[in-house]
């Protein structure tokens, strides 16, 4: 067996910069570095003469010293006539349908489900893998190159759900690198200068929820009152407090306070506590809904289907936050007011760590103007 040449040293490796490109420290091993990322690669040829690179871990937490280390064990399992790649996988539990890409992204969504706002997330990305032919699905990860990502995409590249797989493949090849499952470098799902060479570049439209008119607002309110339902009370209560629909139906009890809503943070989009002023006409939908203990949902059984299908035009988001912000700009209050009420930053990350303020105060006056304007007509 060769014996290693040892061209890397730690005195160059501990350089604040080296360029982009793979380095060889003989025998097999090399060096990736992509930006700040640095990893070591085993690279050989299999018994089909097809190239297979093996990650050995990210430097420094893998030392030079290590991944020489690592290599020499590879390098014997290939003297016993061995795949170093196929025994890794047998070592860790796993055999070759173990690390699938199907496999992987269901690790990858039942490890994140806990940080995300809502099931609905889970539920889409499982969808992803169940709707469409995924050609990479039975595919190991760490084989997984542009071209297989781009086969997968073309079907529905340009469509508003292409960049959004996109997105999730990178994700889920972006924790096979963590798990070592794959060589650490350039993501093969990243768009920008890689896979967008390979896809024919979608029209960019932009879409936005479909409103309807300000003035038209009281009158679907007073329909809306007219339908005796759970779900019609949760959409009154949404449009009152311009929020967004799955905010008030996973509304719970001990969110509820006198006089304004506390959206958890772990539960909001921008992950910051929420507070939302209850207007005169808010209050009156609260008061009519049955008190359950403090984690008892106010709106129970009510889904985004039975929200949807109150309405003859527009969508609960348009209405309840479009409607609310063209009405309220175009009869006078600012701007800074009417994002706040929608629970949008407001500001640069320098002037918010010297205004620590919720401006409840000014977020009240808006919402019981639009309360007002509401009940009025």
């Amino acid at each position: 067996m060769a014996r290693p040449t040892n061209r890397l040293t730690d005195t160059w490796l501990r350089k604040a910069k080296i360029g982009n490109g793979i380095y060889a420290d003989g025998a097999s091993l090399y060096l990736r570095v992509q930006g700040a990322s640095r990893s070591w690669l085993f690279i050989y040829t299999d018994a089909n003469r097809k190239r297979r690179e093996m990650g050995l871990g990210a430097y420094p937490a893998v030392s030079l010293k290590d991944a020489r280390s690592k290599a020499e064990a590879a390098r014997q399992l290939r003297a016993e006539g061995r795949d170093p790649i196929e025994a890794k996988r047998i070592a860790t539990g796993g055999d070759a349908e173990a690390a699938t890409f199907e496999k992987v992204a269901r690790d990858w969504i039942n490890l994140m489900v806990p940080t995300w706002t809502g099931a609905e997330v889970a539920t889409r990305y499982q969808g992803y893998l169940r709707n469409w032919t995924f050609t990479i699905n039975a595919l190991p990860v760490g084989e997984i190159d542009k071209h297989a990502v781009a086969s997968t995409l073309r079907p529905i590249w340009g469509k508003p759900t292409g960049d959004m797989v996109r997105s999730f493949i990178e994700r889920v090849l972006g924790y096979a690198m963590v798990r070592e499952l794959r060589p650490e470098g350039l993501n093969p799902a990243r768009l920008r200068g890689n896979i967008d060479s390979l896809l024919k570049a979608p029209k960019h439209v932009t879409t936005h929820h479909a409103a309807i008119g300000w003035r038209d607002v009281p009158a679907l309110m007073l329909e809306l009152a007219g339908e005796p339902s759970v779900a019609s009370s949760a959409l009154r209560l949404a449009i009152l407090t311009a929020s967004r629909q799955r905010e008030i139906r996973e509304l719970r009890w001990r969110e509820v306070q006198a006089d304004r809503l506390v959206i958890d943070a772990k539960r909001y989009k921008t992950r910051q506590e929420h507070t939302v002023p209850i207007s005169a006409p808010a209050k009156a939908i609260l008061d009519a809904m049955p008190r359950g203990d403090d984690e008892a949902l106010v709106f129970e059984g009510t889904n985004s289907h039975s929200f949807g299908s109150l309405l003859k035009e527009g969508t609960p988001h348009g209405i309840a936050r479009s409607s609310f912000a063209v009405w309220a700009v175009e009869n006078g209050f600012s701007t800074d007011d009417v994002d706040r009420c929608l629970g949008h930053i407001v500001g640069s990350e320098v002037t918010r760590s010297y205004v620590r303020s919720d401006f409840f105060e000014a977020k009240a006056r808006l919402l019981s103007a639009w309360g007002e304007f509401i009940d009025g007509c």
